[in-house]
């Protein structure tokens, strides 16, 4: 019985501290859209390769990652700043690599650590300015579906593997 006692305080230590390395770096909002155009929020790990942000899915059968593909556009939450978006999903392996890379530069051994614990089949995403929505170009214009920057974020969901995906260089 005392074994599964401290069995368990060294799960919990262990959970507590990867929560804590996830967030101890810079963490961004990722806003998606469903199909109703309803805003997702995900908090996720972020970086920059030139001026290009990227994020990086631990697995590509997050409900985040799902709703990226049915419909691009997302909102980045960065910095007190709310920009539009069009996320690229990138499956090329050089790629991918050189984004690992650039997250492990960054976020040391929180991204080993979160990598051995949650990263399978990883795939990083560009995220790329989006192009001016003609719909909101009007006063009122705003559309039944259409991202609202200035919106709340939505309730947020557990982090997607607390590392978002950076860029490959060049």
């Amino acid at each position: 019985m005392r074994r599964l006692g401290v069995a368990a305080l060294l799960l919990a230590l262990v959970a507590a501290a990867t929560y804590l390395a996830g967030e101890r770096n810079e963490v961004v909002v990722l806003r998606t859209f469903d199909a109703e155009g309803t805003a997702h929020a995900t908090k996720m790990w972020i970086i920059d390769v030139g001026d290009t942000p990227w994020v990086r899915v631990a697995r590509p059968d997050r409900a985040w990652y799902r709703r990226i593909l049915a419909e691009p556009r997302v909102e980045l939450l960065r910095g007190g700043r709310v920009e539009a978006r069009v996320a690229r999903p990138n499956a090329d392996p050089t790629v991918a690599r050189a984004v690992d890379e650039a997250f492990a530069e960054k976020y040391g051994a929180a991204d080993a650590w979160y990598g051995l614990l949650l990263r399978r089949d990883s795939v990083p995403i560009r995220l790329d300015p989006a192009p001016p929505d003609p719909a909101r170009a009007q006063p009122g214009g705003a559309h039944p579906g259409a991202p609202d920057p200035a919106a709340a974020p939505a309730p947020a969901e557990a982090p997607s593997e607390a590392a978002p995906v950076a860029a490959p260089p060049g």
